[in-house]
């Protein structure tokens, strides 16, 4: 069970591509004995796939290339007539294991002819990830200024959580998530228990979508990705997004950040749908 609860915490990592060569060993290993985080890896995999059906898909080759590298390994394990070449052969299947891994499940390079995910759609697949139980918190603080602290030095950018005075609105913690090569602060709150995602990320890398609503000379796009309501801006250098299930397009997440107490502008009039 212990086991099972590790690898769970490392699956989308995993699926990335971004674990190391020991981890990626050890997880594919425990997926071959263990059909209930077999089955967990291939439901997560089928909801990269669904909220990114323009990605590009994964290469043929690439995919046969693990599936002969995991038989081997496993056929390997189970023949006893070859257990003296046992330490040379899992070094050699490590490698390619590692090679083949990070061909197959790089969804995020930047080869001619790819097809990008959005980084809204990344949000949405991490919010995901933490309600199903398999992104925690690296680190897990109801205090903003202690979460603050925390990121301070870890992105190219300061990301400043603001105090909050409302008691239904709970900061939960904050990780450092990747996209494309863009570290991304990612601070979770609580709306009266609806998990609420805010990724902040440098630079200008929104992508437009079809409802944009402008409130403060800010335009806003609101959008819905598989299930959750998306809304992203780009302020002041920084690109911001929240991802959450709260009704009304989710313009209500926009308090984690503008209640009563945070001294940023008050935005009633836009989670009230008045703009």
């Amino acid at each position: 069970m212990e086991k099972c609860e590790k690898v769970k915490a490392k699956i989308y990592p995993f699926l990335d591509g971004e674990l190391g060569v020991e981890e990626t060993l050890m997880m594919e290993t425990h997926l071959y004995e263990c059909t209930g985080c077999k089955e967990e890896v291939e439901k997560e995999r089928a909801f990269i796939s669904s909220i990114g059906k323009e990605w590009k898909k994964e290469p043929p080759v690439e995919k046969a290339l693990i599936d002969k590298v995991t038989d081997s390994i496993y056929r390997e394990e189970r023949s006893l007539a070859i257990s003296r070449f046992r330490p040379a052969f899992a070094v050699a299947a490590m490698i390619l294991l590692f090679i083949g891994v990070s061909l197959s499940y790089n969804k995020f390079s930047n080869k001619p002819g790819d097809v990008l995910p959005s980084l809204v759609q990344a949000a949405a697949r991490d919010h995901h990830s933490y309600i199903s139980g398999f992104l925690p918190m690296e680190t897990v603080n109801s205090d903003p200024g202690k979460v603050t602290d925390w990121f301070k030095g870890k992105l190219d950018f300061n990301f400043v959580l603001p105090e909050l005075e409302k008691k239904n609105i709970k900061l939960i913690g904050g990780r450092i998530t990747n996209f494309n090569n863009l570290r991304i602060g990612y601070a979770l709150y609580n709306i009266n228990e609806s998990p609420v995602s805010l990724f902040v990320a440098g630079g200008n890398v929104i992508d437009p979508v079809d409802k944009i609503v402008t409130f403060k000379d800010i335009p806003f796009n609101i959008s819905k990705t598989n299930g959750y309501n998306a809304i992203s801006w780009h302020h002041n250098g920084l690109s911001y997004f929240l991802i959450s299930n709260l009704p009304g397009e989710g313009r209500k997440s926009c308090t984690v950040c503008h209640s009563k107490g945070s001294g940023l502008p008050n935005v009633h009039r836009f989670y009230e749908k008045k703009v």
